[in-house]
């Protein structure tokens, strides 16, 4: 009489080596395969910054001149912007009046 948790015996040598051999093959091609996809996308992104796109330097210029120059926010209000070196220097003239350390 057979019961249902009798052994096999040890697992054939052959088919091990076979699996492994298998899993080392495959391993390597997911590791070439990941190399290859991330040097592919670092020249894509590097392409891509390289470049100095005309909307670029339009915002660059747009946020330099908001920094660096007086207009007018709310003419309803008489709100204005000013440059942000003069609302610095006001700012520590202000705490300076007031006896704080800027």
């Amino acid at each position: 009489m057979t019961t249902s948790n009798q052994t096999q015996g040890d697992p054939s040598a052959s088919n091990t080596l076979l699996v492994g051999v298998i899993g080392a093959i495959v391993v390597f091609a997911i590791i070439v395969g990941l190399h290859v996809l991330f040097y592919n996308e670092e020249d894509a992104v590097s392409r891509l910054y390289s470049q100095d796109p005309q909307e670029l330097r339009l915002l660059v210029a747009q946020q330099q001149e908001n920094l660096h120059g007086y207009r007018m926010i709310d003419p309803q209000k008489g709100i204005t912007a000013i440059p942000i070196e003069d609302a610095m220097t006001l700012v520590v003239r202000e705490l300076a009046r007031e006896g704080q350390k800027p």
